[in-house]
């Protein structure tokens, strides 16, 4: 019995392949409408924004790195890390501001994942040599584990885990009486 439909099936599939091959399938039929040569459009339509209006977009968009203090207030920060791939960035990762009261007879709910309550989960940023920095100075380089931060012609070198700057150049002696002192050996 098993022998008879095996010697059935393989008959089957011969005469399918000799009514495949005496009867073959149609041709697939031509597209109906001429293919045009594509072109690119003209610039009139491409224009679809003035410039006022790129130029508006782009004012308000931060782009990586571009983290200076919107509207002229400085955002305190501090050093989280470095990265090497693709280039050498640092981390910075602005600190939070604090969350406005809770208004009268409303209890505050801690936040989900150990985040203060009420307050925002700052997240770090890259920034590269020649970026603007949260509170407005521009990193100049960054060697080792340390960065030189620029502001006002006051140079800052801040170091990984400290949070307050390493040293200070002499024009800002004045101004950063809170710069930690060189360690000598």
């Amino acid at each position: 019995m098993k022998r008879r439909l095996i010697l059935l099936a393989c008959a089957c599939g011969l005469a399918g392949l000799i009514l495949g091959a005496v009867w073959p399938p149609p041709p697939i039929p031509r597209a109906r409408t001429a293919a045009t040569e594509w072109a690119l459009p003209d610039p009139a339509q491409l224009a679809r924004h003035s410039a006022d209006d790129v130029s508006q977009i782009t004012r308000a968009v931060r782009w990586s790195g571009e983290s200076g203090a919107e509207g002229g207030a400085r955002v305190s920060w501090r050093l989280a890390g470095f990265v090497n791939d693709p280039e050498v960035a640092a981390l910075i990762m602005p600190q939070a501001r604090p969350a406005p009261p809770p208004a009268p007879g409303t209890r505050r709910n801690p936040a989900p994942g150990g985040a203060p309550a009420g307050g925002a989960i700052a997240q770090a940023e890259r920034a590269v040599a020649g970026d603007t920095l949260p509170d407005g100075s521009k990193l100049v380089a960054i060697e080792g584990d340390t960065i030189t931060t620029e502001l006002d012609g006051c140079r800052l070198v801040y170091q990984l885990y400290r949070p307050e700057p390493v040293s200070a150049s002499p024009t800002c002696a004045e101004t950063t009486a809170t710069a930690e002192p060189r360690k000598t050996e």
